[in-house]
């Protein structure tokens, strides 16, 4: 993970006299390492979110050194620190109406301090924050996939400010891309939006990533904050709706440490019935029925039920090419009502009624029976869980 750039400039900048003059609206960019870059040829090289430091030895000009910028703005680099002194006396009004004007981070920096030594702080202050970030992730990973060991992963996330009475709230993201081989790019690319739009906001979470899918785990959060997940999650899908298809399920609010491991679980479920009805977001607790099932049954329980009910029928029409699964569901569409079945399917009602025949022996129920009624309209909503 990587640190706040102006958490970084508050932290690091008063001790080296570090000052900001343009881009303040980049100032939530995220920074991974600072690297000292001279030559424009060498920035095809750098990494996104990398926050560069720049002499001006070789771009000292107004021209090549707003060139210098556009360059690494287009990289996605994270800012740019320039070290005032005989190359570069004072940054131009054009360089700096640039830069406020796309967002990218300027600083200077006095030519007196040593750029060894503020490198040395800032990577130590980015690698102390990783470290945080990767032991809080650790132990909410544990909390989730190796519940039993409590006394490990509490005492972690109590040392970093989450106790016993700290409440989560799990969200559970799925990407479909029609280029399978970019969906780890779009991946990295939702993450790290989500990271910048929450730090804006001072947000506690944890992020991280299992199976091709993204989990957060919000930690002593509002519902303004929840909101602007929700609203960063609409503009990725609407800036990149041509590129992928995101869905989300927010699991109930209020969730205790020990109840993470459980929600992972039925949140994965949840989340196949909104990739399944292309639902871009879903609310857990709004799914009466499903969070039901998902409740009182394991995953097994629930797969053996359905293979015993509305599976066979499934694995019949998967076998002789019929439609009977879709004609059942017509039925409980139509509550029931024969001629409202026939005359959707333009046909006669006798051969609805020989239809329905053949449903209940291939499912070994009797649908005037209530009971057998309530099994198999059960088993078709398990069917968009499994």
């Amino acid at each position: 993970m990587a640190v706040l750039l102006g958490k970084l400039y508050s932290e690091i900048g008063p001790k080296y006299q570090l000052k900001l003059i343009a881009g303040k609206e980049g100032i939530f960019n995220l920074v991974d390492w600072v690297q000292i870059v001279e030559n424009s040829n060498l920035i095809p090289f750098q990494r996104q979110n990398e926050l560069v430091i720049s002499t001006g030895v070789a771009n000292h000009d107004e021209e090549g050194l707003i060139s210098f910028c556009k360059q690494l703005y287009d990289r996605n680099i994270s800012g740019l620190i320039i070290n005032i002194g005989p190359y570069i006396k004072n940054i131009s009004p054009r360089i700096i109406q640039y830069c406020n004007k796309v967002g990218f981070p300027l600083f200077v920096l006095p030519w007196e301090v040593r750029l060894v030594d503020i490198m040395h702080d800032m990577g130590r202050s980015i690698l102390k924050r990783e470290q945080i970030e990767d032991n809080l992730s650790e132990a909410v990973q544990n909390a989730i996939f190796s519940p039993k060991e409590q006394d490990v992963y509490k005492k972690i996330l109590a040392r970093n400010g989450f106790g016993e009475e700290t409440r989560y709230c799990l969200i559970a993201l799925a990407l479909q891309a029609g280029m399978k081989e970019k969906i780890e790019y779009y991946i990295n690319l939702v993450t790290g939006k989500l990271i910048e739009n929450l730090n804006r906001v001072n947000a506690s979470f944890i992020l991280f990533t299992r199976d091709k899918h993204i989990y957060m785990v919000s930690a002593n959060y509002s519902e303004g904050e929840i909101d602007l997940i929700k609203q960063s999650l609409q503009k990725l899908q609407k800036t990149y709706s041509k590129q992928f298809q995101l869905n989300a399920v927010f699991s109930p609010r209020n969730l205790p440490v020990e109840s993470l491991s459980d929600y992972y679980k039925r949140l994965n479920a949840m989340l196949k019935l909104a990739v399944g009805k292309n639902r871009e977001m879903t609310e857990y607790d709004e799914e009466v029925i499903y969070k039901l099932i998902l409740a009182v049954g394991s995953q097994n329980e629930i797969k053996d039920f359905h293979k015993n009910t509305y599976g066979r029928l499934a694995e019949y029409d998967k076998a002789n090419h019929t439609n009977c699964c879709e004609l059942l569901k017509q039925y409980f569409k139509m509550n029931g009502s024969i001629q409202k079945l026939a005359d959707l399917n333009f046909v006669h009602r006798n051969t609805i009624n020989y239809q329905l025949r053949k449903i209940e022996k291939i499912c070994n129920i009797n649908l005037e029976n209530w009971e057998d009624r309530l099994k198999i309209h059960l088993s078709i909503f398990m069917d968009d869980l499994l």
